[in-house]
């Protein structure tokens, strides 16, 4: 915690000297760096419950694995394409913003 506050209070240091466009480039970085990690989180716990529910029906019914596999992966591959894809539209809004805001 004490390492998480000295960051905060060099990064209020710093932003204290930064001109106007300097500081809402460095706060589009910011939200970009938030948004890219919320949306790196989602995905990796979506996948570990469908993962786990999955575990948990083969081990309720052994008998069922085959049809549960079978079922489960393209789900699972059908989730991280479209996580895949929102982060790749994340990504194309900020290069979008960083071109406007430069240009």
């Amino acid at each position: 915690m004490e390492a998480l506050t000295r960051i905060a209070h060099a990064s209020i240091r710093v932003a204290a000297e930064l001109t106007p466009a300097e500081a809402k480039a460095n706060a589009a970085a910011q939200m970009a760096g938030l948004a890219y990690g919320l949306a790196a989180i989602g995905p990796g716990i979506g996948i570990g419950m469908i993962f786990g529910k999955a575990i948990e029906a083969m081990a309720r019914q052994p008998e069922s694995a085959g049809m549960v596999r079978t079922t489960h992966v393209p789900w699972c591959c059908i989730y991280r394409s479209s996580c895949t894809y929102r982060l790749r539209c994340l990504h194309s809004v900020e290069v979008r913003l960083i071109q406007c805001e430069f240009s």
